[in-house]
């Protein structure tokens, strides 16, 4: 589209694939096969594009034989369910498939990253493995190269180093059924009174000890807390480098609160090693570790941090127009004006919410709009970062977004996805333009007290002559929003939760998610809160159970009116 193909200068436009696939398939010997190949094959609306206009009329002719994904992936995206999809997708129209050029992109060599990459690896050839088993006609997958000295986007993409070594990455894809012990990271907040330390907590995600519970953690001067939900009653033991020996806890069934006095973990902080090893082990069951007693190169990662900057939306539903519904006033605003580059426009925002959406009204002040750059990053645009599980994963998850729209309504979305993920509206101003954005829910539906990771972005075009000249950000001024989202700021939906009989998942409303969120609590695979164990008890029994789970059914259904 941008002019710089010969061929389409040529011919106007692509009929010349048609025509090179034609003149292919006469010319070339008896047996050889034709093959389609590009690159961001698994994206959403690339990948329609490819069949529907160019693959479908050659596989009509009989003028094709298969179709190559490069597959030049990074650590998160596409995720292997989107890869998958796409893979299985081609191959439904008949096509024989190859990965003709994996490699995956990795730009550090810590252990960590290693084993990340690793892992990365043994999903994706645990995946060809599958569709393969499942009778789809994959046929090869190659290497974009041996060692990661020669790697064309140069990093630590491959399977051996610079000197030939086999990495952890090989032998991952030699055995995909042997677990890769990798090494996952907490972040711990600081705090100095008790009020503190429960914003430290509440700012977090939980992370998972096996199946035996959850935990978050917070620091100060002394030490550590952990705050512990344990499934059953046990014993809590804290491995950490910061002491010479474990140290263990008795705990209950629900929530624990205990404190690892170390001689100083905001010391850390304070000496510029802003981290510490850590392996957490409740009643057997580990959260980083593989092996049952961990050992210190199995140790996860505790990194130091103050809580982030945290904004608030309020609940409501406004119409996405372009337009500043009265709704709007009830928002509480933030400013988008301190610069990781440059210096040139701002702009403020206001966040609501529902079960469904969050929604941003940003209002940007800029003299100059300009759209004149081919890519949509550089031109005049707001971009807003979603990381919904709250994560701070420092690779994009499925449930991760950047969404962006120019002051034209020209949509934008993280690569891989489609635009018609997320809704905008735009207008012009007096003094710049307003974009209204609505973020759906990936994760089955927003909940009151929340707290999601965000951050709001303003690009300039500040001369008009295609290039950015400034960027504008509420809290995350690295510039790595677009695949980090582990430098966010938070975002609490505050709100009252709703008592109401049925709805397990605080979701607004009774459906089948109800009856799977049940589910899980009695598999153990779920902890529930208080107000979710409060909704899910119809039976006033004590406690979520199968009878619950029936009689939720029974209301969707339509066999009971009312409980």
């Amino acid at each position: 589209g941008d002019g710089s193909s010969g061929w389409v200068s040529v011919y106007g436009d692509q009929s010349y694939i048609k025509k090179a696939f034609t003149y292919a398939r006469k010319y070339a010997p008896e047996g050889c096969k034709l093959f389609y190949n590009d690159y961001n094959e698994y994206s959403e609306n690339k990948l329609k594009y490819i069949q529907s206009e160019i693959l479908q009329e050659l596989v009509d002719a009989k003028l094709i034989d298969g179709m190559g994904m490069q597959s030049h992936i990074g650590m998160s995206s596409p995720s292997i369910a989107q890869y998958e999809s796409a893979l299985r997708s081609y191959a439904s129209m008949g096509l024989e498939i190859q990965v003709t050029e994996l490699d995956v992109s990795l730009r550090s060599n810590a252990d960590e990253d290693l084993l990340a990459l690793a892992e990365r690896y043994r999903q994706c050839f645990e995946m060809y493995k599958r569709v393969k088993a499942d009778g789809v006609n994959l046929s090869a997958v190659v290497l974009w190269g041996i060692t990661d000295s020669t790697s064309w986007i140069g990093g630590y993409p491959l399977l051996f180093d610079k000197d030939y070594q086999a990495k952890a990455a090989y032998y991952a894809v030699a055995d995909t059924s042997a677990e890769v012990q990798t090494i996952q990271t907490a972040r711990a907040y600081y705090y100095s009174t008790d009020t503190a330390k429960q914003l430290a907590f509440d700012a977090q995600a939980e992370k998972n000890i096996g199946n035996a519970g959850t935990f978050k953690i917070a620091y100060n001067s002394g030490g550590f807390s952990l705050e512990v939900n344990a499934k059953k009653a046990g014993t809590l033991t804290v491995y950490t480098d910061l002491l010479d020996e474990p140290v263990s806890f008795d705990v209950k069934a629900g929530s624990n609160s205990v404190y690892v006095a170390t001689g100083g973990a905001g010391s850390r902080q304070m000496n510029g090693d802003k981290q510490f090893r850590c392996d957490i082990s409740l009643n057997g069951e580990n959260w980083n570790s593989l092996k049952e007693t961990p050992e210190l190169s199995s140790y996860g990662k505790i990194l130091l941090e103050d809580i982030p900057a945290m904004a608030e939306a309020v609940q409501g539903t406004p119409k996405i127009d372009g337009k500043i519904d009265e709704i709007w006033s009830t928002a509480k605003t933030i400013n988008i004006d301190t610069y990781s580059m440059g210096n040139g426009a701002t702009g403020t925002a206001k966040i609501l919410w529902d079960n469904k959406n969050i929604y941003v009204l940003a209002e940007v002040k800029d003299p100059v709009l300009s759209k004149a750059s081919n890519n949509s990053y550089e031109q005049d645009t707001v971009e807003i970062f979603l990381d919904e599980n709250n994560h701070k994963s420092t690779a994009y998850e499925a449930d991760d977004i950047q969404v962006r729209t120019n002051f034209d309504n020209e949509k934008s979305v993280t690569d891989g996805l489609s635009t018609d993920r997320f809704t905008s509206a735009t207008a012009k101003t007096a003094d710049g333009y307003l974009v209204e954005f609505a973020i759906p829910s990936t994760l089955g539906g927003f909940k009151a007290n929340q707290i999601v990771g965000f951050d709001a972005q303003v690009n300039d075009d500040g001369t008009g002559d295609g290039k950015r000249t400034s960027i504008a950000n509420w809290f995350d001024l690295s510039g790595m929003g677009y695949t980090d989202v582990s430098g966010l700021g938070l975002l609490k939906l505050a709100g009252e939760e709703s008592t109401l009989l049925g709805d397990a998942d605080l979701s607004g409303e009774i459906n089948i998610l109800d009856v799977i969120t049940v589910n899980k609590a009695i598999l153990g695979k779920e902890i529930l809160s208080e107000q979710q164990k409060t909704n899910a008890d119809i039976n006033k029994n004590g406690a979520p159970d199968s009878s619950d789970a029936l009689l939720i059914m029974k209301y969707i259904v339509g066999l009971v009116k009312e409980f």
